[in-house]
């Protein structure tokens, strides 16, 4: 069904609530950056948009807008999972924290990663294998990588100091495996990032969390959330910094019924 003015309108208000709350939060206009701003060029309007603290709040933004759209069709969700920063989108789906409060949550969480400093920030590549080959490539080189996104059967995310994926890259590719480096700024759901996590929990311990409404599944173990606010406030907190168990979720999904599969998130239209 195609959207009319109405939705197109409500669209719009969800990308101008995200504007003011990321305003207060860092100085920036949101909309200029996603819309475009005459005073960048191309290519550093996309490096804009890479910066992990301003694409995380416009993904979120995004991820809202889409599934409130869908609401007024009468598309809702019964379970909600969502893939490493798109768990906080079904956190705000479940009702675990307003739309206002996740904004708040995940520019910290931008912020906080984009402020960690190291010698080898890492790097990601996506590998066309399951996990087990993974592991399997893993046990040949050394160094420090994981798999840090299981995806599916047939793509996997490798994340870890730089050297260790650039020697994995290259023994997938040696054995015929699709292999693809990720333009990222850190080697997410790695120890990496880790020190990301406490001042991250610091920030969402001021926020107003709720229990879920909906059932909700985690990255961290493919589980349903717990009702407990600081268990709920530990996986928030730490999610960033371990492996996305993607594939166990959505077989996790699957025995607990859901067949109807909706993405709420940007993709370029095929």
């Amino acid at each position: 069904v195609a959207p009319d003015h109405a939705s197109t309108k409500n669209v719009m208000q969800t990308f101008q609530e995200a504007e003011q709350i990321f305003l207060q939060e860092t100085g920036e206009s949101l909309l200029a950056l996603i819309q475009g701003d005459s005073r960048l060029s191309p290519k550093e309007q996309a490096l804009k948009l890479q910066d992990t603290r301003i694409a995380q709040p416009a993904t979120l933004a995004l991820d809202i807008a889409i599934m409130r759209l869908l609401g007024q069709f009468g598309i809702e969700a019964d379970m909600v999972a969502g893939h490493s920063l798109g768990e906080y989108s079904a956190a705000v789906a479940a009702g675990i924290f307003s739309f206002e409060d996740s904004l708040k949550a995940v520019s910290a969480r931008g912020r906080e990663m984009a402020a960690i400093q190291l010698d080898d920030s890492g790097k990601m590549a996506s590998l066309a294998c399951s996990a087990d080959k993974v592991e399997e490539l893993l046990s040949q080189i050394d160094g420090y990588a994981i798999g840090a996104n299981k995806n599916c059967t047939s793509q996997t995310v490798v994340a870890g100091a730089s050297q260790a994926i650039d020697d994995i890259y290259e023994l997938a590719k040696s054995q015929g495996i699709r292999a693809t480096k990720l333009p990222v700024s850190h080697a997410f759901h790695t120890k990496i990032v880790a020190p990301a996590s406490i001042p991250l929990r610091n920030i969402l311990d001021k926020l107003t969390i709720s229990a879920p409404k909906l059932p909700i599944n985690t990255n961290i173990s493919g589980e349903w959330y717990p009702h407990d606010r600081d268990e709920i406030l530990e996986i928030l907190s730490t999610q960033l910094a371990n492996p996305v168990e993607w594939t166990t979720q959505i077989e996790k999904l699957y025995q607990a019924g859901a067949r109807i599969f909706i993405e709420c998130g940007p993709q370029k239209a095929l």
